[in-house]
């Protein structure tokens, strides 16, 4: 079932439609009706084959290491199939527990009491969130917040606005898992994704934000890791390069 939230920003100037479809997938459009891609769209243009592939290759072998302990020991063109969807599996798997922490963490920062759900690795996310919530203290101001940047024409959704004592922080909520390549589960285009978000508050709000934090929620564990991102001179200059190559990038599929 389509649903459709209209956002107005910049005092009633700018209006966005925020529309989430029957599959979850998100769409902005302006007040006439056109499309605009979003941040991520834009730091999707950075390569992360080496750090996908890596994982895919993993979850075939382990799915074929799982029939073979059951006993199955010929590999048969069906099974590699079937290996080959699993990854596929694990990704959406992964991507609707995210959603639900995310959810349930909106809800609690909004003032909301929701209940815990039944899911094991949705439980261990929002646990971590709860001890980083009882360790700093945050004073939570604004959850999943559309921003729009006028200067760069983007729109995009922030996780969340809080302060940490007298310290203007944006955050980013991220379910994802510690790895050879990242120890803490952040990874460079988190950076430039969350700088986005600040430029298009800050537009609008005319404040500054102090730095931004990626909080990794460990589906496994229960436990948090965070990172702190306060160089916004050079990552607002990363994710701007990103914006301008995939625009011309599109440029060039049209001609």
């Amino acid at each position: 079932m389509e649903e459709t939230k209209l956002v107005k920003l910049y005092k009633g100037e700018v209006e966005l439609k925020f529309v989430t479809d029957h599959a979850d997938k998100h769409a902005y459009y302006d007040k006439t009706g056109k499309r605009l891609n979003g941040v991520t769209y834009y730091t999707g243009v950075i390569d992360k084959s080496d750090a996908l592939c890596g994982w895919t290759a993993k979850m075939i072998g382990l799915y074929l290491l799982k029939e073979k302990q059951k006993g199955n020991d010929i590999i048969t063109e069906e099974l590699v199939e079937t290996a080959k969807r699993e990854y596929r599996r694990l990704r959406k798997e992964a991507a609707d527990i995210g959603k639900e922490i995310h959810l349930w963490i909106s809800e609690k920062i909004s003032g909301k009491n929701p209940a815990m759900p039944e899911n094991e690795k949705v439980i261990n996310g929002i646990t971590a969130f709860l001890k980083f919530q009882k360790e700093h203290q945050v004073k939570w101001l604004e959850s999943e917040r559309l921003v729009y940047s006028k200067k760069f024409q983007y729109p995009g959704t922030a996780d969340a606005i809080g302060k940490i004592g007298k310290d203007l922080i944006l955050f980013d909520f991220k379910s994802s898992k510690p790895s050879s390549i990242s120890p803490d589960g952040v990874y460079p285009e988190h950076a430039l994704q969350t700088v986005a978000y600040q430029q298009a508050w800050e537009e609008e709000m005319k404040k500054k934000i102090d730095y931004r934090i990626i909080i990794t929620l460990d589906k496994e564990t229960g436990q948090f890791r965070f990172r702190r991102f306060q160089d916004n001179k050079n990552d607002i200059a990363g994710f701007i390069n990103c914006l301008q190559l995939r625009r011309r990038l599109d440029e060039l599929k049209r001609i």
